[in-house]
């Protein structure tokens, strides 16, 4: 992966970290998957978490076409340790969807998460809660 699409990640990232002061525990939020999309109510902070960071995704080009194929459900969440008061948590992983967990996908569906994951390299990313120092990690 080149610096800069790492950069673009991390800047990804910071983005969602920096909404994090917005969540409501169980509450309404304003939050768009894409921006076209209505409201929804996240009643986790892992569903703020994937709902932001598919928001983001959104942003980037190489992804775009997919979130807009997918109603932004590009990446799904998991939260290691988290702290629904504080707003944080340990450890964030946002995974690809697989081909494989769609009913008959496309070829045009199939093309754009194949890009997807070529230019993340790879379909995990992994990391922390803070703004500025960053731990980014992405598996396959």
């Amino acid at each position: 992966m080149g610096q800069s699409r790492k950069n673009v990640i991390k800047d990804m990232i910071s983005k969602v970290n920096e909404t994090l002061i917005h969540y409501k525990k169980g509450g309404w939020i304003d939050c768009r998957r894409t921006p076209d999309a209505d409201q929804e109510m996240m009643e986790s902070l892992e569903q703020f978490i994937d709902a932001r960071f598919n928001r983001e995704a959104w942003n980037v080009p190489e992804f775009r076409d997919a979130e807009e194929y997918l109603g932004g459900r590009l990446f799904s969440c998991t939260l290691d340790e988290p702290d629904e008061n504080k707003k944080r948590y340990r450890q964030a992983t946002l995974t690809l969807i697989d081909k494989d967990d769609i009913i008959e996908p496309s070829q045009e569906l199939i093309d754009l998460l194949d890009r997807a994951r070529d230019y993340l390299g790879g379909t995990k990313v992994k990391f922390n809660s803070v703004k500025v120092k960053i731990k980014l990690i992405i598996e396959d």
